[in-house]
């Protein structure tokens, strides 16, 4: 039951950060590819909502459903994470590149 409780309310910070996202997107200047994650966040934490109802319902076996539905938040928050860094030209998401491009 812990973990229920633990993915429901990453579920609930995934789906603000989405509509944060969301906002921003509309708002900004060249912000398009906040869209995608904001997409990306609300539908993985629609979701693994959708998982933890079907594993409190027992239509779905415990071990495959909580794997499931931490896949979703990882992959969720990877895209997520990753996608507006074309945006942000002053972060460095991807510095790791940068020093294997220069060698």
């Amino acid at each position: 039951m812990p973990a229920h409780r633990l993915l429901i309310a990453l579920a609930g910070v995934m789906g603000a950060a989405g509509v944060a996202l969301a906002a921003a997107s509309a708002h900004g200047a060249d912000a398009s590819r906040l869209a995608s994650a904001s997409t990306m966040l609300l539908f993985h934490a629609t979701a693994i909502l959708a998982t933890i109802a079907l594993l409190t319902r027992g239509l779905l076996h415990g071990g495959i459903g909580l794997v499931a539905a931490l896949g979703f938040a990882i992959g969720a928050a990877l895209f997520a994470a990753t996608s507006p860094c074309g945006n942000m030209p002053a972060t460095r998401c991807f510095r790791w590149r940068r020093r294997r491009a220069e060698r």
